[in-house]
């Protein structure tokens, strides 16, 4: 027995094969959309420490600048990074301190901030919402009127074919401390020192 067809004229149906390739334009889109949105979340990421060096950056030249009698100092206290178990030997947010004092609490508290915990309160506060560098570091250099802050960190995100590391060779953030490791960003802010 035969069935009888009960169409419409000049209605179609979609057969398998339009189905199966509706379906694969469809799955590359999404698949596109997908690893889009991972490639938006690293630079969101990478955005977020720039940020947080920036106001590294600002926060070390405010503290040179406010105690600028030490620069030799500065200078001297060479690579900064979190180490974890740092003690601080004193207290100037609660005490009076000398200028040289000063130097010692200001790379402490550089120190916290690298890491992403709060300085004022103390290693023990707990991380902050910014979360600190990834492999964070900073040094401070000076030349007669200028003194400047170089901030390093690991990025997630790097320009294919170029290396992330500043177009200017770093001043004090030296070989093997990320010279040359494309992974690494670097932020250098210069200011100028003068008299009160």
């Amino acid at each position: 027995m035969r069935q009888s067809e009960h169409r419409c004229p000049g209605a179609r149906g979609a057969t398998l094969i339009e189905v199966a390739i509706t379906l694969l334009v469809l799955a590359v889109g999404l698949l596109g959309l997908i690893r889009l949105q991972g490639l938006a979340r690293l630079e969101l990421f990478d955005a977020a420490q720039r940020t947080t060096a920036s106001g590294l950056a600002r926060d070390v030249l405010t503290r040179v600048h406010e105690n600028r009698n030490e620069l030799d100092a500065y200078q001297a206290l060479g690579l900064i990074r979190y180490e974890a178990g740092r003690e601080l030997a004193r207290d100037c947010g609660a005490q009076t301190c000398s200028s040289h004092e000063r130097v010692s609490f200001d790379a402490y508290q550089w120190h916290l901030r690298l890491g992403g915990l709060t300085p004022l309160a103390g290693a023990d506060a707990g991380p902050r919402a910014d979360g600190g560098l990834v492999m964070g570091q900073l040094c401070v250099y000076h030349d007669g009127g200028q003194v400047g802050v170089e901030v390093s960190w690991h990025s997630a995100v790097v320009e294919a074919g170029e290396g992330a590391v500043a177009e200017s060779a770093p001043v004090c953030i030296g070989e093997g401390e990320g010279e040359g490791d494309s992974s690494r960003q670097m932020m250098r802010m210069v200011s100028h020192v003068g008299e009160w």
